[in-house]
């Protein structure tokens, strides 16, 4: 799993593959929505991407998100920028991936609080509820 909890260690586990997916789809997703809107409001069917463009390398973020979802040997892709947490402009990707995981992290702790056991799957629906519950309270 990509992101787990054990309640009865009170833990919760994220590896390299769930933040690294994560943060790709999310930087995918802020790229192309740009460019989804900007051609829906513009009158165009179709998104077609240019090369080197914005939009084009959301798709590529994305590709690899898919990618390195599945735990297996997956090295970072050069072609990426790299994460820059001193950064000072917040771009959509940045947003996403930071609210995605606020979400999964308060769904996992969700576990935690709820007293559930360790059996897989079987109290999502109240971790579910719980994290929107407190996500929506840190949005507002």
């Amino acid at each position: 799993m990509l992101f787990k909890c054990k309640p009865s260690e009170a833990s919760v586990t994220a590896d390299w593959h769930g933040i690294a997916s994560l943060w790709a789809m999310s930087q995918g997703v802020g790229r192309l929505c740009a460019a989804m809107f900007s051609a829906r409001r513009s009158g165009q069917a179709r998104l077609d991407f240019v090369d080197g463009s914005e939009a084009e390398l959301g798709y590529h973020f994305i590709q690899e998100a898919r990618a390195m979802a599945k735990p297996r040997d997956h090295r970072w892709n050069t072609y990426f920028p790299n994460p820059d947490l001193q950064s000072d402009r917040l771009i959509a990707g940045d947003v996403f991936f930071f609210r995605a995981i606020e979400w999964i992290l308060a769904h996992e702790v969700g576990h935690i609080v709820s007293g559930h056991d360790d059996r897989a799957w079987t109290a999502q629906q109240a971790a579910m509820r719980r994290g929107k519950r407190i996500a929506l309270q840190r949005a507002t």
